[in-house]
This record gives structure tokens, sequence and C-alpha cells, in this order.
């Protein structure tokens, strides 16, 4: 998602998945050299984000990720401040844009303009393409709603709507050539009617009680639901489009708590079809973006409500932009919103890309098939048949104890390691007659510094003297190395991650070296090394943020942020 910065020209970008405080570094992308007007995620290309400013220019962008730079792609220039732009929802790369009286669209491919002309008696407010991406509606200063067709000889300019009070209007384009206007009327009610474009006609309206400001609309092409905020109110309506009267029904309606600054709609494809999401709403309040979910009360979660989610466009755009130009008008290509058959179709893809792999490889030598004929194994129905049916524990004798530990640290979180062992490679030896264990076992202990005992196992009995290290910090998770003996990490509550270095002189002259792993944001919550690779450790932290790194060259292989648990 992105939003407006509180610097004038700046464009916050988070991840949608992402919930809770935002946590610094922020992500910023320093777009206009003046306050923005206006931005739009490219339909088709999830990664380009097209913004529109104060500074005459329309800008576009590639978001890869949080963490990585932004990088402009164009810039559009324009005679006056851009005060909206729309992406065409049917054609790749078709930008129109709207800046004092003129009109523009754009083929952002090669930065030229397709189309611009003065098409407004005044300044140009609002603009809507169709849901056929033919035409657009555009509203003025000077009251009236006009439809252009921007492919026609000269530009076609049909006035639809003439209004003879109110200074602010928006336009929101329905399907069968039908348009929504929000606007004032003389009792400065606001309204929202419903004209047809080929009658030049208003069909039916709604009013929502005064205001000096107009309502903003948002539409969903899919359910034909039409949703309804304004900025400094708490309210978001929900009205649904027929295409017989009373064309606008009245839905549900919810009352916040805070003010709205801007809404919008997330993708279709992004919603939780399995709770009956149909659409989500993103409402901008002055500190905070919180998720509205429009869902549907079913008896069942458990399947799929095909009546609910028909399919929807995809990521496919129906036609270029030289093919729009020429006249073509192709829907992009539709896509389920079911899991499970999203995953036979991703299933599917893979099996077909493993085997334009496989043709390229030289086949194998052909290998000399051995048959073993085994014996059936007879299963009786109700008994348990496992070498672990009688397994039972028993405490080791007294002498192999140790005694009189030092207190111990109780600050250590529930699912943090308080002692962890360490076998040495040898770990078998001959004492006198008998073989024994060999390891050092870290205990941590309480106290100021984050100390932490180093107790060889194969000594039992009384403990007189432990060698201990102290972590500079108290200690929240530690843990050994399982190919280096000698190798303890231990998770701070400074947020660093300590890697000490514990070999046999260590211990007996009782001085460890140690380096640190300063790259987390907050605090960690546990740390471990991987299994079956060498020097890998995995720590997480409550940001949320999960580490792979190399715990010799304390270089970071991978970086996660997985979504929070609901």
């Amino acid at each position: 998602m992105s939003f407006c910065w509180e610097t004038a020209g700046t464009i916050a970008l988070y991840p949608l998945n992402k919930i809770g405080r935002l946590q610094p570094p922020y992500s910023l992308l320093h777009a206009h050299s003046a306050c923005v007007t206006d931005m739009e995620f490219s339909p088709f290309f999830e990664d380009i984000l097209a913004t529109a400013g104060e500074d005459k220019q329309v800008k576009l962008w590639r978001v890869v990720s949080e963490d990585t730079a932004t990088t402009s792609l164009s810039t559009l220039a324009s005679f006056s401040r851009v005060e909206r732009i729309r992406f065409n929802q049917f054609a790749e790369n078709i930008l129109a844009s709207c800046a004092g009286k003129q009109l523009t669209i754009h083929d952002v491919t090669t930065s030229q303009s397709i189309f611009s002309e003065e098409v407004s008696g005044d300044l140009i407010q609002s603009l809507s393409w169709d849901t056929e991406a033919k035409t657009l509606c555009v509203t003025g200063k000077d009251r009236i709603v006009r439809c252009i067709d921007p492919r026609a000889k000269e530009g076609s300019v049909t006035e639809v709507a003439t209004f003879s009070v109110g200074k602010e209007f928006q336009v929101q384009c329905l399907p069968q050539q039908k348009v929504a206007v929000s606007s004032l009327n003389q009792s400065k009610d606001r309204e929202i009617s419903v004209w047809d474009t080929r009658a030049c006609k208003t069909l039916n309206s709604l009013t929502f009680g005064q205001s000096s400001r107009t309502i903003s609309m948002l539409f969903d092409t899919d359910t034909n639901l039409l949703f309804l905020g304004q900025r400094g109110e708490v309210f978001i309506h929900c009205l649904e489009f027929t295409d017989s009267p009373p064309y606008l029904t009245p839905g549900m309606s919810y009352f916040g708590k805070t003010d709205t600054k801007s809404l919008c709609l997330i993708p279709k494809r992004s919603v939780d079809v399995m709770k009956c999401e149909i659409d989500r709403i993103l409402q901008l309040t002055k500190r905070d973006v919180i998720p509205l979910s429009v869902s549907v009360t079913r008896k069942s979660y458990l399947d799929f409500h095909a009546d609910l989610f028909p399919d929807t466009f995809g990521s496919e755009p129906g036609m270029t932009s030289e093919e729009w130009v020429n006249g073509d008008n192709r829907a992009p290509k539709l896509t389920t919103l079911d899991p499970q058959k999203i995953s036979r179709t991703a299933a599917k893809l893979e099996s077909e890309k493993r085997k334009a792999e496989q043709k390229d490889e030289p086949e194998p030598e052909p290998v000399e098939e051995v048959v073993v004929s085994m014996k059936p194994v007879k299963v009786i129905p109700g008994i348990r048949n496992t070498p672990f049916k009688h397994l039972e524990g028993k405490l080791a004798h007294k002498n192999t104890f140790i005694f009189d530990l030092p207190p111990l640290c109780k600050s250590i979180p529930v699912d943090g390691r308080m002692i962890e062992v360490s076998l040495s490679p040898t770990s078998l030896t001959l004492d006198g007659s008998k073989e024994v264990l060999t390891g050092t076992a870290a205990v941590a202990l309480q106290g100021a510094g984050g100390q932490i005992a180093l107790i060889p196992i194969h000594q039992s009995g009384r403990l007189l003297k432990a060698v201990t290290l102290e972590n500079t910090s108290k200690i929240v998770d530690l843990t050994w190395d399982w190919f280096d003996c000698t190798r303890l990490v231990v998770a701070g509550e400074d947020c660093m991650i300590r890697v000490w270095n514990v070999t046999a002189e260590n211990l007996q002259t009782e001085k460890f070296t140690h380096s640190i792993f300063d790259k987390h944001r907050d605090r960690i919550s546990s740390v471990s090394f991987h299994p079956t690779a060498s020097s890998l450790v995995v720590s997480a932290d409550n940001y949320p943020q999960l580490l792979i790194w190399d715990s010799t060259t304390l270089e970071v292989k991978i970086s996660l942020n997985p979504p929070p648990s609901p």
C-alpha cells in the first residue's frame, strides 16, 4: 500500500500483509517537489506506481519491495497542476490524467501523449473510465458532466448532465453506460444521483444530510457495490447498483471512531475468500490505516462459495496500448478465486515447466529393475504395533548428579533455553574402567551482566567452582553449534546476538572472545542453529522478522518478514 507522508511530496510504502505499529526505518519515496495530488497502482503490474503532484508532473515508479530502493521509470510533464490520474483497466500502460481544463491520455511505454485536448470549460475535478474502458467521464467546476471518447476523430465530447448549484463534483462510471455523480443540491445536502449517458437524464438520487463537501465513491465491478465515504467524516455506506429501478439500493453502514482522510479498495485477488470476504476497504486516518472487511454471513466457511466470488480480472491485460489505440476492445482474461483451482493451476504450470526442463536434459541410462519379494506383515486390529510400546523413564543414580549450582536466571522467556549441552567430537573416552561423555553445558545464571556458567558434564558431584562468561546483557536464548562444539550463540535483551568462542584453552584461562551480530530491529525472541547446514543460524525478533545468517562471517543470507498470526 502507499499513502502520503507528513512531508510534502513524500509517499510511504508499506506491505499490505503487515499489521501493528509502523516501525522505523520507514520506506519512503520522495516522489515530487510539491504536494502529491493523486496516486494509483497499475492493475496488471503490481510493482508499478503512478503519482501526480502540484509540480506539474506525472511520474511512474517501480516498487520492488519494502527494503529495496524504488526506481523511477519515466516522467510525464504537464502545463499545470495535475489533479487526477487513472489507469485503463483493459489495456496495459494506458494512463489518463487531467490538469486544468485539459485531459491527456498517455502511453507510458513510449512516454508519449495519445490524446490531449481541453474538454471542460473550467478546472477538471474528477475522472473515471467506463466499465468497458472505451470512454472517460469527467466533471469540472463548470457544473457539467462530460463523456469523452479519446479514440474518435478529433475527440468526441458529450455533455451528460448539467447542475445549477455546487462547486465540487465527483463522477464514477457504472455498468450499462450509466454514471453516479456526487454533488450538493440547493439545500446543501450531499447527493448521489444516477445518470443515463445515452438519454442524458437522471434516473434516481439519494441524499445523505448537509455538508460542505461531496462524497467520495469506490465501485466494485464484480459485485456492483458502490462504497461511499467522505474526508473528515466517520461513516462508510454501501449501495448496490442494479440496471432497473431504483438502481441504487442502500446496504450496510459503518461508523468508525476517527475521521477519514482517504479510502481505497484492495485488489480482489487479495481478499480472504474462505471467510466470505467480498471486499476490503482501507481507511486512512490521521495516524492509522484501518482495514474494514466487507463479508457475507454463511452457515459454513469450509467450502468456497462460487455465488459470492465470480471470476475476476487477472493480472494479464486484454490488449497492448497500441492495440487499444487502433480501436480494439478486449477485456483482460478472467481468473478464478477458488483456492483449489488456483493450486491446481499452479501445480500444472510447475509440472509443465519441469517437463520442458527435462526435455533439454539427456535421457538417463536404463537401470536394471530388481524385484524383491517381501513377506506381508500381519496386522492385528486394535493392537499397537510399535517398538516403543513399553517405553518407560528411569531416573539415573544420584552419583551422576551435579549439586549446588549457582542461582539460575529467572528472566528468560518461557520458550527460551536456560541450559544447552555441547558434546565434543570424541564424546566417548576412557576414564579408568568405564566410558563417560565429555562436553560442556551452558547454564544461564541470575545476576547483572548476563552470566553463563560453563560446566563439564562428565564431572558429577558438588560443583565447587564454575567457569563463567559475562554476556554484558540479560540472556533471552542460547544455543550451541551442531557442528562446532566450541561455538556458543547467546541472544540478549539489547537486540544483539553474541557468538562466543569456547575452546579448551579459554576454559582454563577463563578469557573468552566473541563477535556481535546486530541486524535485528526489535527484542530477539529465539535463536537456533541449522540442523544440517554448517554455521547457519536463524533468529527471530518481535518486529516480526526472521534472519538467516552465517555465524562465522555475520553476513545475512535471507531476511523474512512473516505476517503476524491472526
